[in-house]
């Protein structure tokens, strides 16, 4: 009911979303952090002709480039894993990953329509249904270039790298699994197990001749 009442307020909704997440409810845990999400972008002023007919964009547009919060998109990303979505997952930490770059680092492309759907959600706003389609930018919707600077290498986007890193070995895409390793080599965190993968790679490359 508080975050009803304040659907702008973004410790509000990662709150309620750890929450959700202690209790075994992920699909409504993904929701609320979504909503954290929409909830921590600055609005701009709405461009001449809006893409977005709702109650959105009549009051100012969310930054399609502003910062996204890699400590938000991490656990919607591990959710994802829990509920075997794994593609799902995978783009949520290539979100994370584009936070180290800052705003610009994802296309606006890459949006979904299912932007303004978590953003109008009325009622309870994470109960009912799925957790929504449209790919792992639904939490955002279009605007100009932000100016908040990356984050740089943290502990998170380590993690999420490592992720990104196992994911991309057990598809067999060996070189990418070795550039997400080395970089993870090289930035301070998760060294010893990136080199243990690094180890484990160059044994896989070498038994298949690459």
């Amino acid at each position: 009911r508080a975050a009803a009442l304040r659907p702008y307020d973004k410790q509000m909704w990662q709150a309620l979303g750890a929450c959700y997440e202690k209790i075994e409810r992920p699909v409504q845990a993904i929701k609320a952090y979504k909503r954290a999400l929409v909830a921590g972008m600055a609005y701009i002023e709405p461009p001449a002709s809006s893409s977005f007919g709702s109650s959105i964009a009549s009051s100012g547009e969310f930054n399609t480039n502003v910062f996204l919060d890699p400590e938000l998109l991490f656990p919607i990303a591990l959710l994802h894993e829990k509920l075997n979505e794994f593609e799902e997952a995978a783009a949520y930490m290539e979100l994370v990953l584009a936070q180290e770059e800052g705003p610009g680092s994802v296309h606006p492309d890459e949006i979904s329509q299912g932007a303004s759907q978590v953003a109008e959600g009325g009622g309870d706003p994470v109960a009912g249904g799925g957790v929504g389609g449209g790919g792992a930018a639904d939490a955002v919707a279009g605007g100009e270039a932000g100016d908040i600077g990356g984050t740089g290498v943290t502990v998170t986007t380590s993690r999420a790298r490592m992720w990104l890193a196992r994911w991309a070995f057990s598809k067999g895409e060996l070189k990418r699994a070795m550039e997400f390793a080395t970089e993870l080599c090289e930035d301070g965190f998760e060294v010893e197990e990136a080199k243990a993968l690094v180890r484990d790679l160059r044994a896989r490359m070498e038994s298949l001749g690459k």
